[in-house]
């Protein structure tokens, strides 16, 4: 997850995430304390061994995923309030999950 902190990294953020989750196989996630404003959620994964993942908040994106975060997907909020996530993985797969707030 070190691209999201780089600054001259095209995934470059320097939001607070609302999720920051390590795990292993299949895990939901509460997500609480949504800044003002905030209108969807980007994701990124990453996860050992290399797989394939679904990421799940009301709608689902899904990609490849290894150690070294390749894309990212943003899943607009369906409503005010506190939300959920689900990552989707094979059991014995390793991940990182970051979620950031987007106002756009």
């Amino acid at each position: 997850m070190v691209r999201i902190t780089d600054k001259s990294d095209d995934f470059y953020s320097d939001a607070q995430p609302v999720v920051h989750e390590l795990g292993r196989g299949t895990k939901t996630f509460d997500i609480g304390g949504l800044p003002a404003g905030t209108k969807r959620i980007t994701f990124y994964v990453s996860c050992a061994p290399d797989s394939h993942y679904e990421v799940t908040m009301g709608k689902t994106f899904a990609g490849p995923c290894e150690r070294i975060v390749g894309n990212s997907g943003g899943i607009p909020l369906d409503g005010g309030g506190d939300a959920h996530v689900t990552v989707k993985l094979p059991a014995q797969t390793q991940f990182w999950l970051v979620g950031i707030p987007d106002e756009d």
